[in-house]
């Protein structure tokens, strides 16, 4: 096994640090995105939803209008 010198030591600690840090704020990131995905979706169910609730009387007295 190879003996590092102390300076590349250092290098490789901090490598790794930049690395672990990364990570860590990428799964931070993708976090985040998969929560407003979900909330993004809900909202769209939800509008839909409301846009149907309120489009029903007009609805019905156009179908009333046929019968």
């Amino acid at each position: 096994m190879a003996v590092l010198s102390p300076f590349k030591r250092l290098f490789v600690t901090q490598s790794a640090t930049r690395e672990f840090v990364f990570v860590k704020t990428f799964a931070r990131i993708r976090a985040i995105m998969n929560g407003l995905g979900q909330l993004g979706y809900h909202l769209a169910v939800l509008l839909l939803s409301a846009s149907i609730a309120f489009s029903l009387p007009a609805i019905a007295h156009t179908f009333l209008a046929y019968w």
